[in-house]
């Protein structure tokens, strides 16, 4: 772990001899030091401290400061403290696989980040209640997947209008720490709400936002992720086959075994049609220009307030189509449009457009990609979740089955006119 940066002697003594002292009095020149130095204080700085005031002021001015600062050493240690006793009791634990131990807290204090509380969000994900204002720290397997989005963030950052959160460097001026296998890095906490894609408005707004984004992101000189071609078709073929083989071990009511069989065979008819040749051209065309997808434009992932709305969560940035952007969103929105394009339709995004006016990725937007995702999901976490997402699933399966059956009349006219 890096040392601390601290404000130097010089700086020191330039902070001390622009202090206005109302009177002499002990309490006064105690309070105004320990005001000065309250986030940056060393144990360097608390040396050079005395050493000031044993010129000006006798001992006793020096027993107080130390007392003084040892005091609110001792409050940190205290909330420290707290935490690990929470540890003790599993009180930070979502499920066996997030626990944290005392060592990691240690870490985050040798940061310079001052704990007041924990809430582990996920494995690798944790809220911070600091001294410093509200933190999430998140953690990287890979240390090069950690530094395109360090490298993303300071780019954006520097636009004129903000699109996208970022971390932030710890009070160390480190920008991460290594611990258990992952590398852990700092954001402030965004303030917003995630969109409500139930409302038009926000529906909109989120695809004005993906817009914005590739805008932003359409002229980097730098690598922001790994150079290597993107695969939808090969994606979506795995993540079928992972569906195909888990439909007689999926514990699910017999009222829904149907519905499943209609959803795979929708899943089978489309990779069976897939242009690859179209596809991979764009794939290849996309990693020579570096044109890069957000990757997960779920509703969660955008944050909006009364000043702004920013996307978050770059763990599947990637170059690719920006097509691939749109044909997901428009997946995640179709249930709340009663599965009818024509909302969208007449949006001027380039990107949006070419999803709905080419053929070959007009086809794309009945893959039920979300169902085999879904599924795959809760097959291993809740059963009883997997069940009420089928029944939602079955309410709007008609709507759906309408806009497939739209999607292969088209298909086959396009095939019987060539």
């Amino acid at each position: 772990m890096a040392e601390k940066t601290g404000i130097g002697k010089q700086s020191l003594k330039s902070k001390w001899r622009v202090i206005k002292w109302p009177n002499h009095n002990t309490a006064c020149r105690i309070c105004k030091v320990i005001q000065i130095w309250e986030d940056t204080i060393t144990n360097q700085e608390i040396a050079a401290a005395v050493v000031m005031l044993f010129i000006i002021q006798p001992l006793k001015v020096i027993i107080q400061l130390i007392q003084i600062t040892m005091l609110r050493k001792c409050m940190r240690k205290r909330n420290l403290k707290a935490i690990m006793r929470s540890l003790d009791n599993k009180e930070l634990e979502r499920g066996d696989s997030n626990q944290l131990d005392r060592l990691f807290f240690q870490y985050i204090q040798e940061t310079g980040l001052i704990i007041d509380s924990c809430h582990v969000l996920k494995k690798n994900v944790v809220k911070l209640q600091t001294e410093q204002g509200p933190k999430v720290l998140k953690g990287f397997k890979n240390k090069e997947k950690l530094h395109g989005q360090l490298l993303l963030g300071s780019i954006l950052d520097d636009r004129n209008e903000k699109v996208a959160a970022s971390f932030e460097p710890f009070p160390t001026k480190e920008w991460f720490f290594h611990y258990d296998g992952l590398y852990w890095a700092c954001m402030p906490v965004e303030e917003g709400t995630p969109l409500d894609f139930s409302k038009r408005a926000d529906r909109l707004l989120g695809l004005r936002q993906i817009a914005k984004f590739h805008k932003e992101t359409g002229n980097l000189t730098k690598d922001v992720a790994p150079l290597k071609l993107f695969q939808l078709n090969e994606k979506w073929l795995r993540r079928y086959n992972r569906f195909q083989l888990s439909l007689n071990q999926a514990p699910i009511q017999k009222e829904f075994v149907p519905l499943a069989s209609s959803v795979q065979r929708w899943g089978e008819w489309i990779l069976e049609r897939i242009n690859r040749k179209f596809l991979q051209h764009l794939e290849v065309e996309a990693l020579n220009n570096r044109s890069l997808i957000h990757g997960d434009v779920a509703h969660h992932n955008f944050l909006r307030n009364k000043f702004e709305t920013v996307l978050i969560d770059f763990d599947l940035i990637a170059y690719a189509p920006l097509e691939y952007d749109y044909l997901q969103y428009i997946n995640r929105i179709m249930p709340f449009l009663k599965w009818d394009l024509q909302e969208v339709r007449d949006i001027p995004i380039p990107g949006l457009k070419h999803c709905l006016q080419n053929p070959d990725l007009y086809l794309l937007l009945a893959f039920p990609t979300d169902f085999f995702r879904e599924w795959l999901f809760l097959m291993r976490t809740n059963e009883q979740k997997l069940n009420n997402y089928l029944a939602y699933a079955r309410q709007k399966f008609q709507e759906r089955e309408r806009f497939f059956i739209q999607v292969q009349k088209a298909y086959y006219k396009r095939i019987t006119y060539n």
